[in-house]
């Protein structure tokens, strides 16, 4: 929901709506981002010391613990971090975002009565009460 009130947003200040615009540029970032972080995962192990040679279970355990961070610590820190920064400064929410979005849905129902009422009178069918 967070993609679509940006978009709805920038549409509230644009008078645009650019959702493919948005599409594009969230694969641009998240694609690449997923890459790196596939190969940055390997190189992580490499700095506690993991060798791929050797059983799992008979890493050391700093490679154990290295497997462990990687996969869990750094990811839950990562998380709550994001979770931070969305709380103290995502600003689409509260009553300021409520009275937007109403007057959005409002100005999409008079553009669609609008439109309604254009293809009445070109086709000389008599207007609804």
């Amino acid at each position: 929901a967070t993609v679509g009130d940006v978009i709805d947003y920038d549409e509230h200040l644009s008078g645009l709506r650019r959702e493919g615009m948005y599409a594009g540029v969230n694969s641009f970032i998240c694609k690449p981002a997923i890459s790196i972080a596939n190969a940055l995962f390997p190189v992580m192990l490499l700095w506690f010391g993991y060798d791929s040679a050797i059983a799992t279970a008979d890493q050391t355990s700093l490679a154990k613990f290295g497997i462990r961070f990687s996969w869990l610590f750094l990811p839950a820190f990562l998380l709550t971090v994001c979770f931070i920064c969305i709380r103290a400064f995502y600003p689409l929410a509260g009553e300021k975002w409520a009275e937007i979005n109403a007057a959005a849905a409002q100005a999409k129902i008079n553009t669609a009565e609008t439109a309604s009422n254009s293809v009445r009178s070109l086709t000389g069918n008599p207007s609804r009460s």
